[in-house]
Parts: C-alpha cells; sequence; structure tokens
C-alpha cells in the first residue's frame, strides 16, 4: 500500500512538473483571438449579430428604457412619469426636476456593474463602437468560401453600425471624438473632439460607404431582414444632414464643435437630396392595413410576425413577442397598475383636428368637446377620459373614468396629468392585470413616414413647397399628403 501511495505521489509531481514547463496562458481560455472569431464565417456572423445588440433598444425589453422605467419624453414637455414608487425618482423625473449633474452618470434602465458609467458608453456610444471596429479590422480573415456579397454586406452593416453610435453620441454632445479604429490596451485613449463638420461628413461618407457594399435588393431572407441594407444608409444620411442644416448647427460661430462657423443653404438641398434617395429606391411605403387611420397608426409599432409585412419599418428592433412596454404604463383601476408616461396637456393639445386645422381652446365648439374630431393619431396615442375600447386588459366595452375619483384616478398608480398612453401599447391582446397575452414590439430607428417628412422639410427650406429635388418628378406636396 505504501508503494502505491508513493507511486501515486511521483505521478503527481511529475505531471506538475510538466504542466508548470508549459508555455504560461496569456491569454484567458474563454478569451477568443480574433483569428479564430474571424476566420469562421459563422463565429464572424454571430460577432457581428452580437454587435448589433449595443443599440439603445436593447437596454430593455420595454420602450420604457430610463432608469425607473420610464420614457425619456417624460424628462420633456411631452409627459409626466409617474411611478408607484414614491421614494424613488427616476432619471426623467430628476432630469425634469433639474436635479441631474455630471455625478448622475445613472441613465438607462439597467445596471451596467461598472459604477453605471459604462451605460453612457455602451448603448449608442464607444463601447458598441469598438465591437464594429474589430470586426471592419478582421474581416478580411473570412474564408475565401464566402460568398463576395456575404463578405461585403457584413462589411456594410458594421461600417453602417459605427456610423450610427456616432450619430447617437452626436445628438448628445454635437462635435465628439471621432473613433474609426480599434485602440490596443497600451495606447492613449483620450482623443480630442472633432468639429461638427467633421463628425458630419465621417457619418455621411461612411453611409455612402456602406451603401456601395450592401446588396442591391431589399431582404426577404428570415436570416437577413431586420438587418442594415440600403434604405438604412441613406436614411441615416438623410436626417444627420437634416440636423446639419437646421439653424441648432447652421450658423455663424466661432466653436466647431457646437456649429459650423457659416450659414449656407445648400445644406437644406443635400438633406433633401439624402432623403429622395430612400424614396427612389421604391422599397418601402408607409404602414395601411386597412382604410382606418387611427388602427393603421396603432398598430404599426405592433405589426411584426408570421404573415405580417409592414414595408414602412427601415431599421428597427423587431422585438420577440411581450407585454414588457403594456406593464411599465398599465393604467390605474387595473391590478398590476404603474402608471408610466403620462401624455402632457402640451402634448395632447398639439394633435391636430382632423380637418387638419390647430386645436385651439379659444374655440369655444373645440374647448366644449376637447377630444372630438382629433387627428387620428390622437384616438390610437392617448388614454382620455371617455375613451372607450371594445377590449382593453381582458374587459369588453370599457369606458375610461379619469375625472377626479373616477375609476382611473386612484391609488399610486393614477396620472397627474390627466391622460394615460396608448401609443405603442396593445392592450387587447396583452393583459398585465391577469399578466396574460404578448404581443410584438418594433423599436423603430428609422421608418418611411420620417423620411417623407425630412424630405418635406429639407425640400422647402432648400426652395420652398414647389421644390423638386433634381432627378425627381415628385413635388413637395405629395411628400405631406403620402404621410397624412
Amino acid at each position: 500500500m505504501q508503494k502505491i501511495n508513493i507511486s501515486i505521489l511521483t505521478i503527481a509531481l511529475c505531471t506538475s512538473a510538466a504542466s508548470c514547463m508549459r508555455p504560461l496562458e496569456t491569454v484567458p481560455v474563454e478569451f477568443k483571438s480574433d483569428v479564430f472569431v474571424f476566420s469562421d464565417s459563422a463565429r464572424a456572423e454571430m460577432f457581428i449579430n452580437n454587435a448589433y445588440t449595443d443599440l439603445p433598444a436593447d437596454v430593455s425589453a420595454s420602450f420604457n428604457w430610463l432608469d425607473g422605467n420610464a420614457m425619456l419624453a417624460s424628462a420633456s414637455d411631452e409627459a409626466m412619469h409617474v411611478s408607484t414608487n414614491k421614494t424613488v425618482p427616476s432619471a426623467a423625473q430628476r432630469m425634469s426636476a433639474g436635479n441631474w449633474n455630471p455625478s448622475n452618470m445613472r441613465y438607462w434602465r439597467a445596471s451596467d456593474g461598472a459604477g453605471e458609467i459604462g451605460s453612457w458608453m455602451k448603448y449608442g456610444g464607444y463601447h458598441g463602437n469598438r465591437k464594429t471596429n474589430t470586426a471592419i479590422k478582421n474581416l478580411h480573415l473570412l474564408p475565401t468560401t464566402t460568398t463576395e456579397r456575404f463578405r461585403n454586406r457584413m462589411m456594410g452593416e458594421m461600417i453602417f453600425i459605427r456610423a450610427l453610435h456616432h450619430w447617437f453620441l452626436f445628438q448628445r454632445w454635437g462635435g465628439i471624438p471621432i473613433v474609426d479604429r480599434s485602440f490596443e490596451a497600451s495606447e492613449n485613449v483620450l482623443t480630442p473632439r472633432n468639429s461638427v463638420k467633421s463628425v458630419v461628413d465621417f457619418i455621411v461618407r461612411s453611409c455612402d460607404e456602406a451603401y456601395a457594399l450592401l446588396p442591391a435588393e431589399p431582404y426577404y431572407e428570415p436570416n437577413e431582414v431586420g438587418r442594415a441594407d440600403r434604405g438604412s444608409c441613406m436614411a441615416l444620411k438623410a436626417k444627420v444632414l437634416l440636423y446639419a442644416a437646421s439653424p441648432l448647427y447652421n450658423r455663424a460661430g466661432e466653436d466647431s464643435l457646437t456649429s459650423y462657423g457659416n450659414v449656407d443653404a445648400n445644406r437644406w438641398a443635400l438633406a433633401a437630396q439624402a432623403a429622395q434617395s430612400v424614396v427612389d429606391l421604391n422599397w418601402y411605403q408607409l404602414y395601411r392595413p386597412g382604410t382606418n387611420g387611427q388602427t393603421n397608426y396603432s398598430s404599426f409599432f405592433n405589426a411584426w410576425g408570421a404573415g405580417t409585412t409592414n414595408r414602412e419599418l427601415i431599421f428597427a428592433r423587431l422585438r420577440t413577442p411581450n407585454r414588457d412596454t403594456e406593464n411599465d404604463n398599465f393604467p390605474a383601476g387595473f391590478t398590476n397598475a404603474r402608471g408610466g408616461t403620462c401624455p402632457s396637456q402640451d402634448l395632447v393639445d398639439a394633435y391636430e383636428m382632423s380637418n387638419g386645422t390647430l386645436f385651439n381652446w379659444n374655440n369655444t365648439a373645440q374647448a366644449a368637446a376637447p377630444y372630438d374630431n382629433r387627428d387620428p393619431r390622437f384616438y390610437a396615442s392617448i388614454i382620455y377620459n371617455g375613451a372607450r375600447y371594445a377590449k382593453f386588459a381582458g374587459q369588453n366595452n370599457y369606458t375610461f373614468q379619469i375625472f377626479t375619483g373616477g375609476a382611473n384616478a386612484t391609488g399610486n398608480a393614477k396620472t397627474e396629468t390627466g391622460y394615460y398612453l396608448n401609443k405603442f401599447m396593445d392592450y387587447a391582446n396583452a393583459n398585465p392585470a391577469q399578466n396574460t397575452g404578448t404581443v410584438y414590439h418594433n423599436w423603430v430607428y428609422f421608418r418611411y413616414a420620417e423620411v417623407l417628412l425630412n424630405l418635406a422639410e429639407a425640400g422647402n427650406e432648400a426652395g420652398g413647397p414647389s421644390y423638386i429635388v433634381p432627378g425627381s418628378s415628385a413635388p413637395l406636396h405629395r411628400c405631406r399628403r403620402w404621410t397624412w
């Protein structure tokens, strides 16, 4: 027995000594090299699929992705966030109350586990941007057996997503550091900010480059639907150029980080041309499954799934069925009510009448019946006192009572504005009160209706209502009619 023990010990020592002589593993085994990932087409595509997850829509399965389960509109005059938790204010509540400063890094809904600072860089920022740069740097490693279309498509997607991350940052900060390569750990990452002009030019150039690489036809295959395509590139380009042409940046000034430093009317023409290029693709159309404007508008945000075609979507995050947004904004008067993002009176008053005229409280007829004869989008978006639904969260022919003491104006979830949010919701099929039912939700980055409105605005500023983009035969008044 003693000899056996000694033999075992000897074997163990030899094994240990042999293992000590092996080269030190400098990279943890759970980390894979660039060559390992990008020399295999399946692994490379998985990496690129993951790069999409750093866009803002991935913060949460709900549209209420601010810390405290609020929508960003709650930090503006469009809405007020109502929470059943009255002790901890949401990010939107702190913003609107003026209690927001550089130390309040917590912005997104989910904790990032890094002191909340990572969230600012991850969702629509430099964290996701690094993934795109890593892919762009290494896609040349793809095996030669892959098709040229596949290689170009993946490169085009990454160039577009990188441009999109720069756009998200530009929206918040103006001139930002352009980061078009991956940094090594030993490098100095304190990159100086670039001018407004440089950032806009970089995004526009990237959109053109990605456009040239992406397929010349729309996506129909299940593994491609939802990816960035040529329309995505031109929609982003049109939006960036529209911002660049606006007085926010298209003005005189000495600070190149916040303005061009001069006024150039031709910037409007460039924005119109980019929007027209989306129209000229002839890939998209307004989502009109029926003749009822209210139903068409309300169903647009949930129109996805088997047998459903929503050609108004240009670039969007297509969620698997859930009821998270309904849960977050469930009105008072029901079990599991949360209140959520409640539209303000300012937003309600902004909806036009059904004939296109402005609503006016000084109009005695309109003031006497403020919810009659409004724009169809009003009824698809706003739950108001007296609003009636054939089916709402399991209730048939339900009528809202939001007056003082009414069934929908009691408890911690009661609205403080007199309204609840109906846009994005499908309470006919999702019932938070009973935790039943799921629906599709589209997080829309670009849609065709916005492109048409961008075209109308830019063209009108470039040459008036009769302006026609060079090479196009469609006058601007058609854009306005298309978007009703």
